[in-house]
């Protein structure tokens, strides 16, 4: 089971491997969280819309923090502050994700596994089956994971 922490840190991983894929090598720490709330890859819950004194949401500061982890394990680099950019290894990392297609195109695992997983959404799983496809493009949305 993926505990909070790694589907956290899994969502800007794939995040930024997005992002990188679409041009962005290294955008700014509100683009990355904007991209995350908008594409609706993480489960917004009322309780994390609270501020922390930072200004930022606890969901927006649970982020910053899983992606000081990823800096820590050389997933992520920050060659400026505010700045996030996915490191070599980050990238080897979510390309690995073809290894996942078993699980990802099967509607029942998915639905399991989203069950176990409070965090990930069918859009996190949608991404997925587009990042295993080759298919980046942003200015297409997905299609939902539970309608194909």
């Amino acid at each position: 089971m993926m505990n909070k922490v790694k589907q956290q840190e899994f969502i800007l991983l794939i995040s930024l491997y997005i992002l990188r894929k679409n041009g962005y090598t290294k955008p700014p720490k509100r683009q990355v969280l904007n991209f995350i709330e908008l594409r609706g890859l993480i489960t917004q819950f009322e309780e994390d819309e609270a501020l922390r004194c930072t200004g930022d949401s606890i969901r927006e500061n649970d982020l910053a923090w899983k992606r000081k982890n990823l800096f820590d394990r050389g997933l992520i680099r920050s060659p400026e502050i505010g700045i996030w950019e996915l490191s070599p290894a980050g990238v080897a990392l979510v390309e690995q994700l073809p290894a996942c297609k078993e699980w990802v195109y099967d509607q029942e695992k998915c639905a399991q596994c989203l069950a176990q997983w409070e965090y990930l959404t069918w859009e996190t799983i949608a991404w997925m089956r587009r990042i295993i496809e080759g298919d980046f493009d942003l200015r297409q949305e997905p299609t939902t994971a539970t309608t194909t």
